[in-house]
Order: structure tokens, then sequence, then C-alpha cells
């Protein structure tokens, strides 16, 4: 039966740190076509004295198709200054304090040849609820096992001894933690302590809980539906 864990913070295969490239125009029919060339949309990965590097993956990818699709990484760094404007999608002033790893944004002007990364405006874009639990929600069909724990507290449960001991066929993930993350999930999710183990399909929490009998308990109960 397959078992697929990943570990989080996830290592990217290949991170490419971006500050300039050619411009492509090539129609697509791919996944993220959807995107526009003109609008540089990504995800904060990190932030760090005054400089944000972001995610653009899915927009450098709005091109391709087919099997030129990989898990290449894409990271930009977008350097601010006093000129940078920053504000919300519904154009209400922000500043650097109000974001957060996790958020989406768009970095305009997008990059290009003569665009050295010091971009003119930043734009904290509306999350939807898929968007802001991607971390956690299940990719595929299966139910997924969400370990999250305090990087300040030792890991007590062995997820690979969780999923090596349950039939039912599932996904699982460890992840740390981030009170700084655009959704704090100790509050949004009622969190009492670390660890704690969560079950996630596609849409929604399905259950939670602190103790392995009780998660066994219920991916049975799965099993038997």
């Amino acid at each position: 039966m397959p078992r697929n864990i990943l570990i989080l913070p996830i290592s990217i295969l290949c991170i490419v740190i971006l500050t300039s490239c050619a411009e492509n125009t090539k129609e697509s029919n791919g996944p993220f076509s959807h995107y526009q060339d003109e609008k540089m949309i990504g995800t904060v990965w990190e932030i760090a004295d005054n400089e944000l590097v972001v995610d653009i993956s899915e927009w450098e990818k709005r091109d391709i198709e087919g099997d030129g699709l990989n898990d290449d990484g894409y990271m930009y760094n977008a350097k601010l200054n006093k000129n940078t404007k920053i504000h919300f999608e519904n154009d209400n002033q922000a500043t650097l304090a109000d974001i957060k790893v996790g958020q989406k944004i768009q970095v305009n002007p997008p990059r290009n040849n003569k665009f050295e990364g010091y971009p003119n405006e930043i734009i904290l874009l509306d999350m939807s609820f898929k968007e802001k639990y991607a971390t956690l929600l299940s990719h595929n069909e299966v139910p997924r096992i969400v370990i999250m724990y305090n990087e300040h507290s030792p890991i007590t449960m062995d997820l690979e001894a969780i999923m090596n001991n349950t039939a039912t066929n599932i996904d699982g993930t460890q992840i740390t933690y981030q009170q700084e993350y655009v959704v704090d999930f100790k509050e949004e999710l009622e969190i009492e302590r670390f660890p704690v183990i969560f079950v996630f399909n596609q849409e929604e929490l399905l259950f939670k809980t602190y103790e392995e009998e009780e998660l066994y308990e219920f991916l049975e109960s799965l099993g038997s539906e």
C-alpha cells in the first residue's frame, strides 16, 4: 500500500533566486495558465531586513504544460525601500509588519530584463480558505495526517510508524507551528498543546486529537465506510 510522507519545511528540489530573466509570451493551456504576465503573484516564503523572499513557482510555470512541468521551485528576492508602496487589495495602506509568511502577494512591476529586484508596489491579496490551509489540506483523494509540533519541544510521535500501523490509505506530514504565519493555526484550530494530530481531506478538517490511539480508532472508522 503506497505511503507518501512529506516533512516540512519543504526542501525545494531546485530553488532559483531570480532578479532578471527574459519574459515568455507563449500561450499555454497548462495548470498555471491563469497567471498573467503583467501580474507577478507569489507566496511570501521568508521575511528579513526589508527583503521578501517570494515563491513565484506557479507564476513562472504559467506557460508550461504537459511533460514540461516539473517540481522545480522559483524564488524571487523583493528588496524594499522607503519608496516601495505596500497596501491591501482594497487599497488600504499596509506596512511590512502586516506581511506574514504564507501571504499571497502581487509584486509590481513583474521581473524582466531591466528589473533588478526593487519593486514599486507590494499588494497583499485576499486569500481563500484553501490557499490559507494549503500546507495542511490533502493534495489528493486520500486523507492526510498532519502532526503539528512546537519547534522548541521534542517530537514525541513517529509519523512513519503511525502510517505503517494503519491499513487506511493515507498521506502524512509533520509541520512546525509558526506563530507569525498568515494563519494562526493555534487560535483557529483551538490547539491546547503540542504535538497535535489532524486529519484533513481536500476540503476541511476531519479529525483532531492529541492521542495516537484515538487517531487509530478514527482511521479504522474511515476504512470501514
